[in-house]
């Protein structure tokens, strides 16, 4: 499991607490075998290399379990009923509350959550993921990227999607 992440997080540029994680893991591990080839068990830590990856398996799973819990709190009191977006029209502008069909143009402002999933328009923005992904950054979107809904717009303007669901299946 950490392994697997801190290669993912190599790959794309990004050192986070996974690669500290498996090149600890590896270190000790290494120089476990290494001691114990060379002068016996007095020198090595595979007791306390077992203890520690059984530590932050417990801490991994603790994390997943507290963002799910907070996840599912959010989504049973999504405080829907007050979301509102601007509808694109040829006329102009008109607030809503959902009826959004996949494809029209729906406007979400600053500081916002997006109201629906759809594919970024125009100009590129930042967002943040952190209640849907438990990362704390912010993501950057392309025009043409897709745009989860829920998330946060993190910057001073709004942002055009394309719908890509209707506003009561958005999740």
């Amino acid at each position: 499991m950490f392994y697997r992440g801190a290669l993912a997080g190599l790959r794309r540029g990004v050192l986070h607490l996974d690669v500290p994680i498996a090149l600890g893991m590896t270190l000790a591990y290494a120089g476990s075998v290494y001691a114990w080839l060379t002068g016996g068990m007095e020198a090595t830590y595979f007791d306390s290399l077992c203890a520690f990856i059984a530590l932050m398996l417990v801490g991994r799973w603790a994390q997943e379990h507290i963002l799910e819990r907070n996840r599912n709190s959010l989504l049973e009191s999504s405080g829907a009923e007050n979301l509102t977006v601007k509808r694109v029209r040829e006329a102009g502008s008109k607030p809503s509350r959902g009826g959004d069909r996949p494809g029209r143009r729906v406007v979400d402002r600053a500081g916002r959550p997006a109201a629906v999933r759809g594919l970024l328009l125009r100009r590129s923005t930042e967002a943040a993921l952190d209640w849907i992904t438990g990362e704390s950054g912010q993501v950057a979107f392309a025009p043409g990227e897709a745009i989860p809904a829920g998330a946060f717009n993190a910057t001073p303007q709004g942002f055009a999607v394309a719908a890509a669901e209707d506003f009561a299946t958005a999740a």
